[in-house]
């Protein structure tokens, strides 16, 4: 991928120098242009720049030079203050007497400090030490007032309905054998999907580092992983990819006419642009002033033949076993009182067509384990197995609606149907598991 990166800046070819590889993969070192200086850290370019990142990479050159790797993983994964949780319940009554509250903050201060070295142990331990369930639950406790949300929204995503919408599109996509970007991949929960859906290298951007540190250690370590922003020039030479994805996350873009320029650029002739999770800002939503109308989204893709259906529409083929209806797509002004909306965008019109039957499951690929919301009920007996599913919350169930249509309450199966998806068999139980969406690919040290 190196080969494949400019900079961010000024457009200019980057040279690498002192590079460090552990089992034959880059791991840290400099890129760098005759104006322009980034690390590589953890395996991931930092060409993030602006404000406080210029700051924070200038610093993590400084180390990777002196060959003080873990110092400069630091840096990157620094851990801001927590202030979301707010005051814990047996600190308030502090509060209450004469510089009570300045004790309390300390207090809090010191744990924060506490809980955050901890989980930059974890991070350098890593996945053989920590699942990414540890890392997640750390992670959100320390920095999101709702973090118990945040959490469940994140580690339980693989069976949310946008998950499948953007595996039903992802299995669409032409597969020519170039290099597939998926846009503020966050964790790299869609990008693990990208891998798995055909022989292609997956790349995922986004704009924290944290992030996409635990994407290369924990979810997706077969993916390249770029630190950088998505509404800022991209650190590609044109037409480098021949396709690109981004999930719940476009209409949050504050300048998104910069952002499709981009796009534009760093797809070839055969381009295909799928973005899944669309909020439409005439359907009220939390942090989503920054969407537009489906009428918008269509004129800001309109110099492209492109197709845009209501999410719903998506889920509720994949869910039979079908890939997207992209033949006519569904007028803006049909999609107005619709929440979620689905777009895809491509310079080939022929490759907007309505997709038939999956020849497999787009979920059912790759290392299949037992869906997490999935519990053995206390009743089952040593023959025969009843796995019921479990919510995690009220607030999971209200943004992940339409999960039931799909995703049975209980599922019965044998032990040895269990015993087989442990050992990766692919017999007919865990077949069963696998429609059933009792079963999905997901990665090692995840749970």
């Amino acid at each position: 991928m190196i080969s494949s990166l400019i900079c961010p800046q000024c457009g200019k070819c980057l040279e690498a120098s002192g590079l460090q590889r552990e089992d034959g993969e880059i791991e840290h070192g400099i890129l760098a242009c005759p104006e322009h200086e980034y690390p590589v850290v953890g395996g991931i370019p930092v060409l993030r720049f602006g404000g406080p990142a210029d700051g924070q990479r200038k610093r993590a050159v400084e180390l990777v030079k002196a060959k003080r790797y873990e110092e400069a993983l630091e840096v990157m994964t620094g851990h801001p203050q927590a202030t979301s949780d707010g005051m814990p319940l047996w600190l308030r009554p502090m509060a209450a007497f004469p510089g009570g509250r300045q004790a309390a903050r300390r207090i809090r201060r010191h744990l924060s400090d506490r809980a955050a070295r901890r989980l930059s142990i974890r991070l350098m331990r890593g996945p053989e030490r920590f699942s990414a369930r540890d890392i997640f639950r750390d992670y959100f406790k320390l920095h999101f007032k709702d973090g118990r949300n945040a959490f469940d929204y994140f580690f339980y995503r693989f069976g949310q309905p946008r998950h499948l919408a953007a595996l039903s599109v992802s299995a669409a996509m032409p597969r020519t054998g170039k290099r597939v970007l998926d846009l503020a991949c966050g964790f790299g929960h869609l990008t693990r999907g990208l891998v798995n859906c055909g022989e292609r290298t997956a790349v995922g951007l986004d704009s924290e580092f944290f992030l996409l540190y635990v994407a290369k250690k924990w979810v997706c370590p077969e993916a390249e992983f770029i630190h950088a922003d998505a509404v800022q020039a991209y650190p590609f030479k044109d037409g480098v990819f021949s396709a690109v994805t981004c999930c719940n996350s476009f209409h949050f873009f504050g300048d998104k006419e910069c952002a499709w320029a981009e796009i534009r650029r760093v797809v070839d002739e055969s381009a295909w642009v799928a973005v899944i999770s669309l909020r439409n800002s005439l359907v009220p939503a939390p942090a989503s002033n920054t969407a537009l109308t489906p009428e918008g989204y269509a004129q800001l893709f309109g110099d492209w033949p492109s197709r845009m259906v209501a999410e719903s529409e998506v889920v509720e083929r994949y869910a039979h076993g079908k890939g997207p209806a992209l033949a006519g797509g569904t007028p803006s002004r049909d999609l107005e009182g619709t929440g979620l909306l689905t777009m895809v965008a491509s310079r080939k019109e022929d490759a907007l067509r309505d997709y038939g039957e999956f020849s497999e499951w787009p979920h059912g690929r790759g290392n299949v384990q037992l869906n997490p919301l999935f519990k053995e009920s206390a009743g089952t007996s040593r023959e025969g197995v009843t796995l019921v599913r479990t919510s995690p919350s009220p607030h999971y169930e209200q943004d992940n609606p339409g999960m039931s249509e799909y995703m049975p309450d209980s599922v019965a199966c044998s032990r040895e149907d269990l015993v087989a998806l442990k050992r990766h068999e692919r017999s007919a139980g865990v077949l069963s598991l696998i429609d059933r969406f009792a079963a999905f690919d997901i990665p090692n040290h995840y749970v």
